[in-house]
């Protein structure tokens, strides 16, 4: 389906959108790390056949997300915080992508930026109508409001431990839906996704804190935080990614073994095959 627009040719001249400096290597990240927890969930999930196609898209929408808040600033992240509850329930009633793309140009004017790039539109409401269809759309609305809350405390944030507070919101925010996605998909045990959720936490918790620090620098150059690197950021995020490392490793014995080496070497084969 071809995707429009959402902007004015007016507001695309006020506000350049970013999608003209779109980091393709990022979303191939993302695509990669939801593909590997596909693989991770066929481990819990043998039985079940879920479609490659699923992580490929939730790895697109993640990485929207994203790029999407990190272009606001504080101040625009709590006005979005404060418009998006009327913004989403607006959403049930659209019957066409013209419709939903008309509310989104709606809400990136009033938060004073863009969509980018302009076809995520069809990805969105693709995936919003994927959520309407499984009857998602509560937990798609919980999931997003807890990540525009973390994206506003994480960028407040004035110490380490406040920032993996936000993690800890951002994170159980994904891997809650998730789950409740997947269980929407397959029929298994409740112990089994129990265990599964605990299990990603734990991942999602190593990446969330080591992508932190090593985009440190950048994020602080760009005022995506403004903790002051030192002791009081550094000592407590390295502290609970050695921890979690260690404790992971001991209650998982093999299988994170051999998860960790997938995705290394998954991840190796991707950057090397964006360098050639």
């Amino acid at each position: 389906m071809q995707s429009i627009s959402i902007h004015t040719p007016v507001i695309a001249a006020t506000q350049p959108p970013v999608y003209f400096a779109i980091n393709h290597k990022k979303t191939q990240r993302y695509i990669l790390c939801l593909q590997m927890v596909g693989s991770i969930v066929k481990d819990f999930l043998p039985a079940q056949k879920l479609p490659a196609s699923l992580f490929e898209t939730l790895g697109k929408v993640a990485c929207c997300i994203d790029n999407h808040l990190d272009d606001l600033s504080i101040e625009q992240k709590k006005r979005l915080l404060e418009l998006f509850p009327s913004f989403f329930t607006s959403l049930v009633n659209l019957e066409k992508e013209n419709d939903f793309s008309k509310a989104l140009w709606k809400l990136c004017d009033q938060l004073g930026t863009s969509l980018y790039p302009p076809s995520l539109c069809t990805d969105l409401y693709q995936f919003y109508c994927f959520c309407k269809k499984e009857n998602l759309v509560d937990e798609l609305q919980t999931f997003s409001v807890h990540v525009i809350q973390s994206a506003i405390t994480k960028s407040a944030a004035k110490n380490g431990n406040e920032i993996l507070q936000s993690l800890a919101l951002e994170g159980n925010a994904a891997v809650s839906f998730l789950i409740q996605l997947l269980q929407k998909q397959t029929t298994a045990d409740a112990r089994v996704f129990m265990r599964l959720k605990s299990y990603l936490g734990r991942l999602e918790k190593m990446l969330n804190i080591a992508d932190d620090l090593s985009d440190y620098k950048k994020d602080k150059l760009n005022k995506l935080v403004a903790v002051t690197g030192g002791s009081s950021y550094y000592l407590p995020l390295s502290g609970k990614l050695l921890k979690t490392f260690f404790s992971t490793t001991l209650r998982y014995h093999f299988l994170f073994g051999k998860h960790f080496i997938q995705f290394t070497v998954r991840y190796l084969r991707s950057e090397f095959s964006t360098t050639v």
